[in-house]
């Protein structure tokens, strides 16, 4: 799984599907497929798919980065940009007591991992929003040395789980719901129009 990091600096992004051509287009170029037909479309439900390609994609923006992730399976990505957020109010009505509990005891910052982990899970399976965030269990209540602790599970509804900090940017909360290691590209990108 590759993940395209874009910045965005003046504003100027067209929407998710042109950054996700552009990241396509170089991991097939990448992979040395660059003379294979692809085109990105929204399903139904609005999921970025590839046509003509076994292919699977899945883009988010938040503040001025755009990441793209392109996978040989299925994948879902969220970012988000750390923020004062009362966290406390939207878990209550999209969360769980674990990630409740887990934000209270551990500040914002826990809320965006959350939140990223559960937009990413709703992306991998295809429903966004509508999949119903509340539904989603991002954290694990465990015991360790006599007493519960509450940590981010490695999984969800046994889909591989990674987030973290944005390697590039520290203000930003990175999710990735899918398999396979993570290769990481900054990428320039150019208005050619």
């Amino acid at each position: 799984m590759v993940i395209y990091l874009y910045k965005d600096r003046e504003g100027q992004a067209k929407g998710s599907l042109f950054f996700l051509e552009d990241a396509l287009s170089r991991y097939l170029e990448g992979a040395c497929l660059k003379e294979e037909k692809t085109c990105v479309f929204k399903d139904e439900k609005g999921k970025p798919r590839v046509g003509g390609n076994r292919l699977f994609v899945s883009a988010s923006h938040s503040g001025e980065w755009v990441a793209c992730a392109v996978s040989d399976a299925e994948v879902g990505i969220d970012i988000q940009n750390v923020r004062s957020i009362d966290g406390d109010r939207i878990l209550r009505r999209f969360g769980t007591s674990e990630e409740e509990a887990l934000t209270a005891a551990e500040g914002s910052e826990a809320f965006f991992e959350i939140w990223c982990r559960k937009e990413a899970f709703s992306k991998y399976v295809g429903e966004g929003l509508s999949y119903g965030l509340g539904k989603i269990q991002t954290c694990i209540n465990f015991e360790s040395d006599g007493k519960n602790t509450i940590r981010l599970a490695e999984e969800i509804s046994g889909v591989k789980m990674r987030s973290g900090l944005l390697p590039h940017d520290k203000t930003m909360y990175f999710a990735v719901a899918g398999e396979g290691e993570i290769e990481w590209k900054l990428c320039d990108w150019c208005d050619n129009e």
